[in-house]
């Protein structure tokens, strides 16, 4: 079972998840605020954007999340940004599981690179 985890865009910053915890969603804005409970900051605050841990890592180690761009390797100089979409992680048009044996390392995300 893979580890639920999230990280966030709040005031320009990624701010990750220091622990898994549980979250409200709501306030008096609806969908735009978010309680996060086990992050580095605490309270509510304005959300960009809310993106999920794969459960993957790259070949470095690295947490590859939702919105991260990856190079591929093995398959040409495939570089993508990892989606979710109808229940799967994707690059391009294929899971990213299908990417994993050739290797992917992350090189940046969709919000700063």
């Amino acid at each position: 079972m893979r580890e639920i985890k999230f990280r966030a865009l709040i005031d320009g910053k990624i701010i990750y998840q220091s622990q898994t915890h549980s979250f409200n969603v709501g306030g008096p804005h609806g969908n735009e605020c978010l309680m996060w409970l086990g992050f580095d900051m605490l309270g509510v605050k304005p959300v960009e954007h809310l993106e999920q841990f794969t459960g993957l890592q790259d070949k470095n180690g690295v947490d590859i999340y939702e919105g991260d761009i990856v190079n591929a390797y093995g398959v040409g100089d495939f570089i993508k940004a990892v989606e979710f979409n109808n229940a799967m992680f994707l690059l391009g048009n294929k899971s990213l599981l299908c990417y994993m044996h050739s290797g992917v390392k992350v090189i940046g995300n969709i919000y700063q690179n």
